[in-house]
């Protein structure tokens, strides 16, 4: 039995998903319902990528999934521009400068 996908939102989760289910499945049927909002934080180009966590763990999922966004479809939109790392000042990779 064919089965179709039905996504819904067009967020950071719902076009990886749609990226990544023709990957998958490709003989699926793919459709995508979203609403647009201005105050949705998918409408603007400006995004921020956390990547750094007290937990290795965490930090390890985070270093891989951007390596993956370098590779795949996004590409072309991953742009790069400046890091900014805070910790707290009972974190163990707290540094006073």
């Amino acid at each position: 039995m064919d089965r179709s996908v039905l996504v819904i939102g067009s967020g950071v989760a719902g076009i990886s998903a749609c990226l990544y289910i023709p990957e998958v499945c490709p003989n699926r049927k793919l459709s995508l319902i979203s609403h647009h909002s201005s105050m949705e934080p998918s409408d603007d180009d400006s995004k921020i990528v956390r990547a750094d966590y007290e937990n290795q763990c965490r930090m390890e999922e985070a270093q891989a999934a951007q390596n993956s966004w370098k590779k795949a479809s996004f590409a072309p939109y991953y742009i790069p521009c400046g890091r900014i790392v805070a910790y707290d000042k009972d974190s163990p990779n707290f540094e006073e400068h």
